[in-house]
């Protein structure tokens, strides 16, 4: 007595399709599983045997094998759980085979009968999509993120008993689906609620528009952290594309809500200076995304940034030139994406206060030693740098004084002129895999940020007076074009290059 069942499975970020292949035959009665398998998968056995029990179906006195193919992958988690208790009813003759062709089973069992959550639902079911595979039966709490893939049947139940009603034709019970549109997600947070920083909401701005890395550097409480939490509420929403890229990241990490279905927001990841180099980059046992990768599409913020330990700081390096991160492992190498807006906020010197020399108590050692801890490397890769100064008593009070109404620009208002210029970006990229003026790399640098004679010659003046790096002068090109961008002029000018220049020279190159 055979079967073969379709199953699915997450390496890294890519699914594959892995066929768990069931035979019942006369023997000695054992129960054996094979195909290069994880301790978890192994101890399915267990899960699965006492389910069908509790179901009142009891494993005949034979040799039971199942074999999970390809077997030259490793097969991790608990998702086979369904498509071994399946496959063995079926090679017992209790469920009509026909009803099993073409559907792909995933789903973790409770000893009860229950089917558990599991992670990677959104990519198995892509996969499935993608192989022509017409139905896939999942766990319910993974609901919204199967019905997330469209040209396939997804059905949705909460124990093998369902599966079993299913497969032989009877109307399962529909539970209340909670979906994401029926409760809104309030932000409080707006630009308007930053007092002053004119400079430094200018620059955020800018990053925003076409997608820049920018660094802040100024005293303990001047707004640095404040401003930062605030730039997804003025960058566009994700498109349909990005959003299924940023869900398929959560799915794999098991971090969809299961109420929220896919991801509709921009991410905004602010890691503590204490996380380690796995949680940072990924990996693990069971690779899984690092928190380099969770910021995908949206933005990653490192507060305090030379608090960080070195090792963290360069593993930047990769991701933000690259937008992907790769993660080797001894059962292979992964590809994680991990391309996103960088904003890192510090201190110009370890007590926080310098040029203040009545606050400052460090020494000229102390502050050459602390900002040594920025590799030039890593400042490269840093597109805007602003300083942020402290906002004077005197026009705090006016602010609050004059009331709501005097109050700065709000986020929805900054946010309409960032979608403008990143439609203008768009339509110059629509045939290229870029989508915005940060992601410009060597030949097409010179493409789109082509340079008159006289624009050329000013910005080699401020290459030799301030010896900047080629890289440098790349990201001095993006951010000009940015800023062109954003005032609708298809030519770079002087006066976009020397604000765009502004922001690197003097501030560590």
């Amino acid at each position: 007595m055979y079967c073969r069942i379709i199953s699915g499975a997450v390496f890294g970020m890519e699914s594959d399709t892995v066929y768990v292949e069931v035979n019942i035959s006369d023997g000695m009665p054992v129960f054996e599983m094979v195909g290069c398998l994880a301790t978890e998968v192994k101890e399915a056995k267990e899960r699965v045997r006492t389910a069908l029990r509790n179901e009142g179906i009891f494993l005949p006195p034979k040799r039971i094998t199942v074999n999970l193919s390809p077997a030259y992958r490793k097969k991790e988690g608990s998702a086979f759980d369904l498509p071994v208790a399946v496959g063995i009813m079926s090679a017992l003759g209790k469920l009509p085979k026909e009803r099993i062709e073409n559907t792909m089973f995933i789903g973790e069992l409770s000893l009860n009968g229950r089917l558990n959550s599991i992670k990677g639902v959104l990519p198995i079911v892509a996969k499935a999509k993608r192989e022509g595979i017409s139905r896939c039966i999942i766990p319910w709490e993974n609901v919204l993120e199967g019905e997330a893939v469209k040209g396939v049947e997804v059905i949705a139940v909460s124990s093998l008993s369902e599966v079993v009603s299913f497969l032989f034709g009877k109307e399962i019970r529909v539970q209340e689906r909670v979906r994401k549109d029926s409760w809104e997600k309030t932000n409080d947070m707006d630009f308007s609620d930053v007092r002053g920083q004119e400079g430094a909401k200018r620059a955020a701005e800018i990053a925003a528009s076409g997608f820049h890395n920018m660094l802040m550097i100024g005293e303990p409480g001047v707004g640095k952290t404040m401003l930062a939490k605030r730039i997804t509420t003025i960058l566009p929403p994700l498109s349909a594309e990005e959003s299924l890229e940023v869900s398929t990241i959560y799915s794999v990490a098991g971090l969809l809500q299961k109420k929220e279905g896919i991801m509709t927001e921009r991410p905004f990841i602010n890691p503590h200076h204490t996380i380690t180099e796995q949680a940072f980059a990924g990996g693990g046992r069971i690779p899984r995304p690092g928190v380099v990768s969770m910021a995908h599409r949206g933005v990653l913020f490192m507060d305090e940034l030379l608090e960080f330990r070195r090792s963290i700081l360069e593993i930047l390096r990769q991701p933000l030139e690259e937008g992907n991160i790769w993660i080797t492992r001894s059962q292979g190498a992964y590809l994680y994406p991990a391309q996103f807006i960088f904003i890192a906020a510090m201190n110009p010197c370890p007590c926080g206060y310098f040029p203040d020399f009545h606050k400052c108590s460090c020494t000229e050692y102390q502050r050459k030693n602390y900002l040594n801890k920025l590799s030039a490397p890593l400042m490269d890769r840093i597109d805007i740098c602003t300083e942020v100064h402290r906002t004077g008593i005197k026009h705090l009070f006016q602010e609050k004084e004059q009331g709501e109404g005097k109050k700065g620009e709000n986020s929805k208002e900054i946010r309409k002129r960032v979608i403008r210029t990143g439609d203008i970006q768009k339509e110059r990229y629509k045939n290229t895999e870029i989508h915005y003026n940060g992601e410009l790399q060597g030949e097409d640098v010179e493409k789109y940020c082509s340079l008159d004679k006289r624009e050329k010659k000013f910005l080699k003046q401020i290459m030799e007076k301030w010896n900047l790096s080629v890289r440098a002068y790349e990201k001095i090109c993006k951010v000009a074009r940015t800023i062109a961008d954003m005032e609708e002029s298809e030519k770079i000018t002087l006066e976009h290059i020397g604000e765009a220049a502004g922001y690197r020279v003097g501030k560590g190159k």
